[in-house]
């Protein structure tokens, strides 16, 4: 998500409730092969408990290559800074 968050800076998170997820929303999520990143929500499918993310970044890997994202995957929601 840089240059909104970058490497190395704080940001203040919350714990998820998914129902309460909306598109837009700037999440950190546990990926396999990547780790933890911070994505914003693109697209929320609540039959299959599932989120698709984007970066804001040129350079990020792309919605595509993360593919759905489940709920458990979900580790927090950034309330702070807004990006």
């Amino acid at each position: 998500m840089a240059p909104f968050y970058m490497p190395g800076k704080y940001c203040l998170c919350r714990r998820i409730n998914p129902q309460k997820l909306a598109v837009g929303d700037v999440v950190v999520a546990e990926l396999l092969g990547l780790g933890k990143v911070i994505k914003r929500i693109s697209e929320i499918d609540h039959l299959t408990s599932s989120i698709k993310l984007r970066g804001e970044n040129p350079s990020s890997i792309s919605t595509e290559k993360m593919g759905w994202v489940s709920f458990e995957q979900l580790l927090w929601k950034v309330i702070w800074p807004k990006a």
